[in-house]
């Protein structure tokens, strides 16, 4: 498993791994260019790409280790590790803590929970992605960037919780079973798949179920989880058990815009008619952000949203 969010190398010389005049808003590329795949801490995470141009990148970026986007079960089977005495749970279980970065510089880690969230504070600038803010962010070359490990130490997984949010190929399928591709004609994963909710897209005149016109194969089913249609985000029942989603209640309303779970209170909506595509982790500026934290996305660009890379040696 990656141990860092994704990255994007912005040298045009793809063999030179100088960070100098990196930009945040220069890792924002969708597109399908597995030599720029970078995995190392203080880089920019990569955003703004569509799920199956993401998945396609890594998947041809080391065939021979099997490489491919995370699934929603391996996010949930890294998720119980951590829970558990081989991650953060000696006496006690500890919550990863957030990668609060405002410029997605991955390793990074939050010096403090705040009960409002991040989104006030003021992150280090581009071309500093070796500096920390005092009181507020550290860098993974600061050793107390380790509260935002799985392990609680150097040698676990970083940025799963908050940094930026990551798809995972965990779909929702059609009323006819089949995986859906995204909400519209604009916003949707770029797979060939159902639109499920077209009406908001380019063509007024789609007001039923349809399919997207174009787009990139599906992968071999092994590659994905499916999960069953319902047009609400809160069937959990529908979950997988050993993804984190439908065993990690009890389940709380607490206001129109918010559901979470009984673990550590992280966000808890599930995928739905328009929006058929998991995301995990939450964002580096909300207080329900967390390892356990899982929510809906339509497939599209955001510039809040990566993914992470997974090998099979």
């Amino acid at each position: 498993m990656g141990k860092f969010e994704t990255g994007y190398n912005q040298n045009e010389d793809v063999t030179n791994l100088s960070t100098t005049n990196w930009k945040t808003t220069g890792a924002e590329k969708d597109i399908i260019a597995s030599d720029r795949v970078i995995i190392k801490p203080n880089v920019y995470s990569w955003r703004s790409i569509k799920v199956a141009n993401a998945f396609y990148k890594v998947y041809n970026y080391k065939r021979e280790l099997e490489s491919h986007m995370m699934k929603n079960m391996e996010w949930g089977a890294v998720a119980y590790l951590t829970n558990s005495k081989y991650g953060r749970c000696n006496d006690n279980c500890t919550e990863v803590r957030i990668n609060n970065s405002t410029n997605y510089v991955t390793g990074s880690s939050a010096l403090k929970e705040p009960t409002t969230g991040y989104g006030s504070y003021t992150d280090r600038g581009d071309n500093e992605l070796h500096t920390d803010i005092e009181g507020v962010v550290v860098n993974y070359e600061n050793s107390l960037s380790v509260l935002s490990s799985t392990t609680g130490n150097y040698y676990g997984v970083y940025d799963m919780s908050g940094g930026a949010i990551e798809y995972v190929m965990g779909v929702m399928l059609d009323e006819n079973g089949k995986p859906a591709s995204g909400r519209s004609d604009i916003y949707n994963s770029n797979f060939i798949g159902t639109l499920t909710y077209p009406t908001d897209g380019t063509d007024p005149t789609k007001t039923t179920w349809t399919e997207k016109d174009g787009g990139l194969q599906w992968p071999d089913r092994r590659y994905y989880d499916s999960y069953n249609y319902d047009a609400t985000t809160s069937s959990y029942q529908r979950g997988l058990f050993g993804d984190a989603t439908k065993e990690i209640g009890p389940f709380y309303l607490i206001n129109l815009s918010r559901k979470v779970s009984g673990w550590y209170s992280d966000d808890a909506f599930f995928v739905g008619n328009g929006i058929p595509w998991f995301v995990r982790g939450g964002s580096m500026s909300g207080v329900e952000s967390g390892i356990m934290a899982f929510s809906w996305a339509a497939g599209s660009t955001y510039n809040t949203n990566t993914f992470r890379v997974i090998l099979i040696p």
